[in-house]
This record gives C-alpha cells, sequence and structure tokens, in this order.
C-alpha cells in the first residue's frame, strides 16, 4: 500500500506518492513524479509578477503538474495586501483555466479567503495546507467543498489541528509533511488513532481521496 503525502517540499521515499513543491527558482518541471507549482505570499514581487505567471501558466500544461500552490494570503508577509490579493486570484483564474486543484498558503487571513471562495465561485478544489485554525474555520471551509491537510501541528498539544481533524469527514482529509522533518507515516498513523481507525483503512481512504483531489487520470496505475 501507497502512503500519501499531499504537500512536501522534499522528494518523497520509496513506496510513497507525493505532490512536490516546485523551489520558486526552478525553471523546469522534472519529468518524473507530480509536482505543484505557485507563487507564495512570501516571494510575490510587484516588478516580476507578470513574468512569474506566464512561467506559472506554462508549468500548468505539463501533465507532472497537478496542482497550483503553494498560493494564498498571509497577514504576516512583507508583500503588500492588494499585491498578494491580485497575485493570488490571478492564480486561481490559472487553476480554474487548467482545472487543477489550488494547495492554500493560509497565515490570519482566513475570513478573506472564504469571501473570495464565495465571490468568485465555480473555483477549482482547495487543500488548506498544514491547517491548525479553529473548528468554525474548518467547518466553514468544508461548506465550501475545500479539503484540509494535516501534518507537525498534529503533534502539538496546544494546536487545535487534532481536534479539527477528529471532526472534519474523512474523505475530506489528507497527510503532509510540508518542510518539517517528520514523516508521512507517521502523520497518517497519528490521523488514524485520532479516527480511531486501522492504520490499513486509513491509508485506503487517504489514497481515494489523494486521487479524487489531485486528478484521478494520473494516477489510475497507483
Amino acid at each position: 500500500m501507497h502512503f500519501v503525502n499531499a504537500h512536501t517540499h522534499r522528494i518523497p521515499c520509496r513506496d510513497e506518492i507525493a505532490v512536490v513543491n516546485l523551489d520558486k527558482d526552478a525553471r523546469e518541471v522534472p519529468a518524473e513524479g507530480y509536482w505543484s507549482v505557485g507563487i507564495h505570499p512570501w516571494h510575490i514581487c510587484a516588478d516580476t509578477l507578470e513574468e512569474e505567471l506566464q512561467r506559472l501558466e506554462f508549468f500548468l500544461t505539463l501533465p507532472q503538474v497537478v496542482a497550483v500552490g503553494e498560493c494564498g494570503l498571509d497577514r504576516l508577509a512583507k508583500a503588500p495586501w492588494p499585491l498578494q490579493l491580485v497575485s493570488f486570484e490571478k492564480q486561481l483564474d490559472l487553476a480554474r483555466k487548467y482545472q487543477k486543484p489550488v494547495i492554500i498558503h493560509n497565515v490570519r487571513s482566513a475570513g478573506e479567503l472564504l469571501q473570495i471562495r464565495k465571490r468568485i465561485g465555480n473555483l477549482s478544489p482547495w487543500l488548506l495546507h498544514g491547517f491548525h485554525g479553529s473548528q468554525r474555520e474548518a467547518e466553514l471551509f468544508l461548506q465550501q467543498g475545500c479539503y484540509l491537510g494535516f501534518g507537525k501541528h498534529l503533534f502539538n498539544s496546544k494546536s487545535k489541528a487534532a481536534v479539527v481533524c477528529a471532526m472534519a469527514p474523512i474523505d475530506r482529509i489528507l497527510p503532509e509533511t510540508d518542510a518539517s522533518e517528520i514523516t508521512v507515516t507517521s502523520v497518517i498513523e497519528k490521523i488514524a488513532a485520532i479516527k480511531e481507525i486501522p492504520v490499513s483503512d486509513m491509508l485506503k481512504q487517504l489514497l481515494d481521496n489523494f486521487r479524487r483531489l489531485f486528478v484521478e487520470d494520473h494516477f489510475k496505475s497507483v
């Protein structure tokens, strides 16, 4: 059985199927594996935004690029808020054009993200990566058809992540490692324990979720 990892910045291990976030300075996408490409709020620059969007659009034509992101909104980022909004909404347009899901970076911006999703409508599915917001925020995102990604925050007793994971529908959650040192197997085992489900059953469910979100046709051989 394969271990799925919905968002990571490292090359996957054996028996791990992962969506790897392409480095911001990369000028080509490896032919093997599955990749996400986006303009992170930390890296937005007004002078190069249009060039970066053109690069992103080219990458989205490649079959191994299965998601836009990570992208989103971050109240702590240096990029001006209006510029973040422009960058994010243009990336949402590309995701819709190429029918790719979006991996969302969210820092203190849940309200704005929900408003955008409701206002624009007809958007690609979103994965709220590294989710550790409130249960109410989770409910609102789930109502909008989003998925929730869980990783390192599940191991923090002060985080709301485990509580939210427990209440979230089993078909709308995914494991991730992001840039942390944790293994995806430990994350999946933690999710299985929270959900009180055998690990083998959880693996099957998460693989189904992964396939459903990241374009079924890419994973027919899995």
